[in-house]
């Protein structure tokens, strides 16, 4: 690593250093360089926690990398990715925010040739000027990790990933909406079974739900179209799918669900609701979730099925 300490590597931190020598593709980096190209960019805490290593030892593969001219790194001020509950204090006016690295060009090059599925999203420039969209799309990355921490038992994998316009389903409508635009869609292996759903992390940011015309009324609009249109198995390969909504806090997800159920009280079993304190553990079977229309919580998948095999209502495509 070109800095010779932490100091020098903050000083140099969007700079890129010689190596000295042509870098060394490990497996650790080669693995960080497959998550990178799965996810697109990832904060150096999700690469840590996926890989299980130390938040050092994910920083010090990316700065290689990034040396190397495999990864790109993100500049973005701490305030534009401080979590709704973060309170105003001056420590957010100062500082920047945990490394965050993307596959670059040549890092895309170099993982397609290692034969590494490099996962198809628009061509991005990220930084301060777009770091509140960064944000939204970090915390979707925050439960892809979950996912991924999930996958406890044989046969258990997150199979399928897609997310940002990839995720996006064509609705074949001539009226709006005309997509189905979830930040993610996943397939999660439980041996022959799998468990599908259509992310939705929601930050809090639209106050008024019940308005005409809302985010949320036309999501609500755009679920109904996809679920009645045979849309989903055409895309996803899967017939069946939850709705997955992770809310800021608390009162945003009871909110969000008790909206959803006067909506449309016919799709209350294909909307789950958790609130994001509730995923800080990874765990299909914690009952952290709780669907339109009702008050009590479940977990994904009933821990008596984790590990059966066939079919199980809304998990299976």
């Amino acid at each position: 690593m070109a800095a010779s300490s932490d100091g020098a590597e903050r000083r140099r931190r969007y700079r890129r250093a010689p190596l000295g020598c042509p870098l060394a593709l490990t497996p650790p980096k080669t693995r960080a360089l497959g998550r990178l190209a799965r996810y697109g960019f990832l904060a150096v805490p999700q690469l840590a926690r996926l890989e299980g290593v130390s938040e050092r030892t994910a920083r010090r593969h990316c700065r290689d990398l990034f040396d190397g001219e495999l990864l790109d790194a993100i500049a973005v001020p701490r305030a534009a990715l401080a979590a709704p509950g973060d309170g105003n204090g001056p420590d957010l006016a100062f500082g920047s925010a945990p490394g965050i690295f993307a596959l670059s060009p040549a890092g895309r090059r170099v993982a397609e040739e290692l034969g590494i599925e490099v996962a198809p999203r628009p061509a991005a420039r990220y930084g301060p000027r777009n770091s509140l969209f960064l944000a939204h799309e970090l915390e979707v990355r925050d439960f892809a990790v979950w996912l991924e921490l999930a996958a406890g038992g044989p046969g258990h994998s997150l199979a399928a990933w897609r997310d940002g316009p990839a995720a996006w389903i064509e609705l074949g409508s001539p009226e709006p909406p005309r997509q189905a635009r979830s930040d993610a869609w996943f397939a999660f292996a439980l041996g022959e079974r799998a468990l599908v759903g259509l992310v939705e992390i929601d930050r809090g940011s639209e106050r008024g739900l019940e308005a005409a015309g809302s985010r949320w009324a036309e999501k609500v609009v755009a679920y109904r179209r996809l679920f009645a249109s045979g849309r989903l198995q055409a895309v996803t390969g899967y017939r069946n799918a939850r709705v997955l909504v992770i809310a800021a806090t608390a009162r945003r997800r009871d909110a969000l669900a008790e909206f959803v159920a006067r909506q449309a009280p016919e799709l209350g079993a294909r909307f789950w609701f958790a609130h994001r304190a509730d995923l800080d553990l990874p765990g299909l079977s914690r009952p952290a979730w709780r669907r339109a229309g009702s008050a009590g919580f479940l977990p994904l998948v009933p821990p008596e099925l984790l590990g059966a095999e066939g079919d199980t209502d809304g998990t299976t495509g």
